[in-house]
């Protein structure tokens, strides 16, 4: 009879453990929908932003959620604007939001390039570099 009430008793507490578990995997995923919605909003907002990214990247641009109304028809930005260095500086803040340990493993790699290519980006904003051409421009080839 004994053995039959620790069994028992094993059996809810595993029960109870692993529905006390199951309940704290829901914030990791709004978390990870947050990401996702965050990405998205900042590959729409740069596509918009120049025309000429948004033409060498996207043949429709509809399909990729990109209004091409919106789309600025410009010639790009002059190297060191000071608007893209606090954009740069609001994304860098808006991605510190989120709790890297709670993403997916492949939003982590995502989370960390971003992260790094936002770090770069300030490093290669600074005045001593204001004339080089940027290998990675969508004009240079």
């Amino acid at each position: 009879m004994k053995i039959l009430q620790k069994c028992a008793l094993f059996c809810l507490t595993l029960i109870l453990l692993f529905s006390a578990a199951g309940c704290g995997s829901v914030q990791p995923v709004t978390e990870q929908q947050r990401f996702d919605a965050f990405m998205e909003q900042v590959f729409v907002s740069a596509m918009e932003s120049d025309y000429t990214t948004a033409h060498t990247y996207l043949q429709i641009p509809e399909n990729f959620g990109v209004d091409a109304e919106k789309i600025a028809v410009n010639l790009g930005a002059r190297p060191g604007e000071l608007y893209e260095n606090t954009l740069n500086d609001e994304i860098s803040a808006q991605l510190q939001t989120f709790r890297r340990s709670d993403l997916t493993p492949q939003q982590q790699d995502i989370y960390d390039i971003y992260a790094s290519e936002l770090e770069l980006s300030a490093k290669l904003g600074d005045e001593k570099f204001l004339y080089y051409q940027s290998y990675f421009d969508s004009l240079a080839g």
